[in-house]
């Protein structure tokens, strides 16, 4: 998340009437992510109350797309929309009295989403871990049994490109460390493998969770949800939420996280064999598309006034982990 496109409070008051959730109390920008413009909206809902309404302020998440297209954000409503429904804690997006969600704003696609309750985990314990993990199963679960798919742009084939335009720009041992994980990566993705593939989240980073103690509250910015191997987005999460600063995993966190979400979907054994590989590949990842934003920024962000620039060299530090772990 980040801020791009400035609104003021006349531009926010107009957008959000249609949707009948009270008058704007108030409203900030959110600096944190890289791509879409985004505000914590406030609204006083003290009209409306009932025995399910009992709090007069209620907290809404205004998002303004700046690059994703209306297919993406048309899949993106029914996804979370689809798992709302489902009975998991993701929230999807408020619609009108006509049942229209999608709006523009500037004359960019604008979503109005309520704010989930809690706090980022941003030091996990085990307990959370393994509630994080029931969850993402249940959530691999629904998507493979709706048959969605939708296509994104980080696939093998962009890792390839992206490669191969940072080369030149890297040292000669960083060059080969890319260059030989991309090449078993490719290897891996042209096996006969049983490897299970849907819609997965693939950004599900700590900030992307919400936690009231150690209860996971909702799961949010469903932004980059497109088709890829369950065991990615599984490798995501334990790269992010299990790592210590060094970069080596905690081990307490990782099996905790596995333990929960093989509670609810058990892995194949070619995932349980590979494993350790993908945990290597959601590594190179991250580390391509935070190298890109520092070397070739330009090219790979828009440039705004609340910017958080992530440092790359932490993934690196994580892939050589994953590759030579440290002695416990």
């Amino acid at each position: 998340m980040a801020v791009y496109t400035v609104l003021d409070r006349e531009e926010i008051e107009a957008y959000i009437a249609p949707f009948g959730i009270g008058p704007l109390v108030s409203y900030e920008g959110i600096a944190e992510g890289i791509t879409n413009t985004n505000y914590f909206i406030t609204t006083d809902q003290s009209e409306f109350g009932s025995e399910l309404q009992t709090e007069p302020l209620q907290h809404f998440v205004l998002t303004l797309f700046e690059v994703q297209n209306l297919n993406d954000l048309k899949f993106y409503t029914e996804l979370t929309t689809l798992l709302n429904l489902r009975g998991l804690p993701v929230p999807c997006p408020v619609r009108d009295s006509d049942g229209v969600s999608l709006k523009t704003l500037q004359g960019k696609p604008a979503l109005l989403i309520p704010k989930v309750p809690g706090q980022h985990a941003m030091q996990p314990n085990p307990k959370q871990c393994r509630e994080l993990g029931e969850i993402l199963a249940n959530i691999h679960r629904a998507c493979v049994d709706a048959n969605l798919q939708h296509q994104g742009p980080r696939s093998v084939e962009w890792l390839v490109a992206a490669a191969a335009e940072l080369s030149p720009q890297l040292e000669e041992a960083d060059q080969k460390l890319l260059n030989d994980e991309i090449n078993h990566f490719v290897n891996l993705h042209n096996s006969n493998l049983n490897l299970p593939r849907s819609v997965i989240h693939g950004d599900l980073f700590r900030d992307n969770a919400l936690f009231v103690g150690d209860r996971l509250a909702g799961i949010i910015n469903f932004f980059s949800a497109s088709d890829g191997y369950l065991l990615h987005d599984l490798a995501v999460v334990a790269n992010d939420w299990c790592s210590e600063h060094d970069g080596s995993l905690n081990h307490d966190c990782c099996d905790a996280l596995l333990a929960g979400y093989e509670k609810n979907r058990p892995l194949t054994d070619d995932e349980k064999n590979v494993w350790d590989d993908f945990l290597r590949i959601a590594a190179v990842r991250f580390w391509v598309t935070r190298l890109l934003i520092k070397l070739n920024p330009s090219g790979h962000h828009r440039p705004g006034g609340l910017m958080e620039i992530k440092d790359p060299q932490e993934y690196k530090n994580i892939l050589i982990q994953r590759i030579y772990p440290s002695e416990d």
